[in-house]
């Protein structure tokens, strides 16, 4: 083999890893809007995280994917719907270990608000982004720490009086 084959190769390699770890992220962003659905569970969690993954929110942090599910589901459940968009995964690899930064826009809507024409009042609009690490294991690459940083908030919505913020 050549060493323009080998390069080629190797960066074919590192463009599938990267691509497999930004689904990942994706997968969790997409399941931001979804947790209530019956198939987020345990087993859901574990095909993007490691079983002892770390996650930093701004309300606290959290270890593992126990629990995961559940918190999740009360997180969206405060909310009569969200929406979250992510953008310019920014991954680097390193051998068995990857970084990444994704940039993310949301919107949460008060309960019995209609969704055309949502008034200010009655939704929270943030943007922030996710730092990220990702190991590859025996199962593909799994996120092991995921820290989230809002950079701004706008809106007058506020989850249902039910939501607690425990961990």
């Amino acid at each position: 083999m050549t060493a323009s084959a080998t390069t080629v190769d190797g960066r074919l390699a590192e463009r599938l890893d990267k691509d497999e770890i930004s689904e990942l992220i994706d997968r969790y962003l997409v399941t931001l809007d979804t947790a209530e659905l019956s198939d987020r569970d345990l087993a859901w969690y574990r095909r993007i995280f490691t079983d002892d993954v770390r996650l930093v929110f701004p309300i606290g942090e959290r270890v593992g994917t126990e629990g995961l599910a559940e918190f999740q589901r009360t997180a969206r459940l405060a909310w009569q719907a969200t929406h979250h968009v992510s953008a310019n995964h920014v991954v680097d690899v390193a051998g068995d270990r990857a970084t990444a930064r994704v940039q993310l826009i949301g919107t949460h809507l008060d309960y019995d608000t209609t969704a055309s024409g949502v008034e200010h009042a009655h939704r929270m609009d943030m943007g922030g982004y996710y730092d990220v690490t990702a190991v590859r294991t025996d199962r593909g690459w799994r996120v092991d720490y995921l820290r989230f940083v809002v950079v701004w908030l706008s809106g007058g919505g506020k989850p249902n009086a039910n939501y607690s913020t425990a961990l």
